[in-house]
């Protein structure tokens, strides 16, 4: 069966946005819209950058680098997991092995 999608409101720098989502996600769409107004504020607040288009790309940006941060640190710890795994694999191959020729 389709989720069905309905309309919210979101608000973000005192303006109103109307998006269509799952009724599931709706709650999470609202947590992340006070998140981008939260640091739109933020940055608005510095009074460096004048103009929501531009505080917008400019916390979207800041947004993005540090999702991708954070999914370059969870990358590596996979990959220290693996290389973890790799090993015993190897030593328990190698266990095996030596087994194998005694009981020869």
């Amino acid at each position: 069966m389709p989720q069905q999608n309905h309309s919210i409101f979101v608000k973000v720098l005192e303006k109103m946005y109307q998006v269509k989502c799952p009724a599931e996600n709706a709650h999470e769409l609202q947590e992340a819209a006070h998140f981008l107004d939260k640091k739109m504020r933020e940055i608005r607040d510095v009074g460096n950058i004048i103009g929501s288009d531009r505080i917008a790309v400019i916390a979207a940006l800041n947004i993005a680098h540090s999702l991708l941060r954070t999914e370059k640190k969870e990358n590596k710890h996979i990959d220290v997991v693996l290389e973890r795994i790799r090993d015993m694999q190897q030593k328990a191959e190698g266990l095996l092995n030596q087994q194998e020729q005694i009981e020869f």
